[in-house]
């Protein structure tokens, strides 16, 4: 993930969209037509894997309020992370191939997507 970016469409913030784009320029749009991206927000600016790069500006237009913030690589304590993190291996090409050929997905190519080294 690269960027994170609020677009807010009304003045108290809380409806809008959130766009995530990774390093590759693929983009994820999240719409929030009812509200609760002020707390999605608020929860941003609190983790310290993220850095605001700009600030609501209440004087420009509805349709021009966002917010952008870059991530940065979160320093996790051991504690804070899952049991299972970097005890698998990287999934490799090869590996992944020869799990897909085979039309199955077990836990074992589960795990070691998500808790693999990086």
């Amino acid at each position: 993930m690269r960027t994170l970016r609020l677009f807010y469409s009304n003045h108290e913030c809380t409806c809008g969209q959130l766009v995530i784009a990774n390093h590759e320029s693929q983009y994820k749009i999240l719409h929030f037509h009812n509200g609760g991206l002020d707390k999605l927000a608020q929860i941003f600016e609190q983790w310290s894997a993220l850095r605001v790069k700009s600030q609501r500006n209440p004087e420009v237009p509805s349709n021009k309020l966002s917010v952008q913030f870059s991530v940065v690589n979160p320093q996790l304590k051991k504690l804070e992370q899952h049991p299972e993190d970097e005890l698998y291996d990287k999934v490799t090409w090869d590996y992944w191939r020869s799990c897909t050929s085979q039309d199955r997905f077990d836990d074992d190519i589960i795990r070691k997507v998500f808790f693999g080294i990086k």
